[in-house]
C-alpha cells in the first residue's frame, strides 16, 4: 500500500510538472506581463532590499501554515484525498511554469536562477508536500497501523496528531531557511546575471 501511495504522489507531481513546462512552452507566456515577477530585475531588487527577518518570518508563518491548515481540513473530508492529489499536481505545475518561463528567458543560466529561487527551502518543503500528502490522505483509508477490532481508535488519533507535529516541525525549519538562507542563495545566484 505504501509504496503504491508514494507512486501515486510522484505521478501527480511530475505531471502537474509537465503540465507547467508544457504549458509555457506551446502558449509562448514566458514573455508576458503575468509572469513578470521572474525578470532579472525585478530580482535584482532583492540584492538592493534590506529586510527584516523577524518581519519576513512572521509572513511567512503566516503564509505557510494557512496552506497547513487548508490540508489538514481538506483531509478530514472523505474526497480530501482527491484535492490534496490535485494540491501536489498545482504544486508541481508551478515548478514547472516557473522554470520554463527561467530556461526561455536566460537560457542555461535560467537554471541557476532557478535554484537560487526555491533552494534550500524546497528540499524541505518538497518531502514535507509528499509527507503531508500521503499522511493525511491515508486518514480515511485506515493507515498508519490502525486495524479495526485490534487498536483503538485513541491511539490512531494520537498517532496521527503526533505525525502532524512532526511534520509542522520540519515545515517551520523550512520557514527558516527561507527566511535567513534563500536571500543569500538568491543574491549569490544573481551575480552571474
Amino acid at each position: 500500500m505504501k509504496s503504491r501511495e508514494e507512486h501515486r504522489q510522484l505521478i501527480f507531481f511530475l505531471a502537474g510538472f509537465l503540465i507547467g513546462v508544457l504549458y509555457i512552452y506551446f502558449t509562448g507566456n514566458a514573455g508576458k506581463e503575468g509572469v513578470d515577477f521572474l525578470s532579472v530585475q525585478n530580482l535584482m531588487q532583492v540584492k538592493y532590499m534590506e529586510i527584516i527577518y523577524e518581519d519576513y518570518f512572521i509572513y511567512l508563518l503566516k503564509k505557510r501554515i494557512g496552506i497547513v491548515l487548508l490540508l489538514v481540513a481538506f483531509s478530514l473530508a472523505l474526497p480530501g484525498k482527491y484535492i490534496l492529489f490535485g494540491f501536489l499536481m498545482m504544486f508541481g505545475c508551478s515548478m514547472g511554469s516557473m522554470i520554463s518561463v527561467l530556461v526561455m528567458r536566460h537560457g542555461i543560466r535560467g537554471v541557476l536562477l532557478f535554484l537560487g529561487l526555491v533552494l534550500p527551502q524546497d528540499l524541505i518543503y518538497v518531502p514535507v508536500l509528499f509527507g503531508w500528502v500521503y499522511l493525511l490522505a491515508g486518514w480515511n483509508e485506515g493507515m498508519f497501523g490502525y486495524v479495526p477490532g485490534r487498536n483503538k481508535s485513541g491511539n490512531r488519533i494520537r498517532g496521527l496528531f503526533f505525525k502532524i507535529l512532526c511534520l509542522l516541525g520540519v515545515t517551520i525549519i523550512g520557514i527558516l531557511l527561507e527566511c535567513y538562507v534563500n536571500p543569500k542563495t538568491l543574491n549569490f545566484c544573481l551575480k552571474f546575471f
